[in-house]
């Protein structure tokens, strides 16, 4: 009977200790995407830092042959197209 109340007890804890690595298993999964996600926001952040940074230098330097970055010319062509 002993031995009965300790295979169930023992049983019980696997259980439990299965759950709780399934559970972690899907937070480091997730943590893992958020990681991917954040990668590629900084990625596209950097990309588009650069492209201000060469608007901003054709500025001032006033190059006036400059190829302005397509955010920039979509936002003019919104802004002149409304008038």
């Amino acid at each position: 009977m002993v031995m009965q109340r300790q295979n169930a007890a023992l049983i019980a804890e696997n259980a439990s200790l299965s759950r709780s690595i399934a559970v972690l298993e899907d937070s480091r999964a997730q943590a893992r995407l958020a990681a991917d996600v954040a990668r590629a926001e900084a990625q596209r952040e950097r990309k588009k830092a650069a492209e201000y940074d060469a608007l901003r230098k054709a500025l001032i330097d006033g190059d006036e042959d400059a190829e302005l970055p397509p955010f920039f010319r979509d936002w003019l062509s919104d802004l002149l197209g409304g008038l």
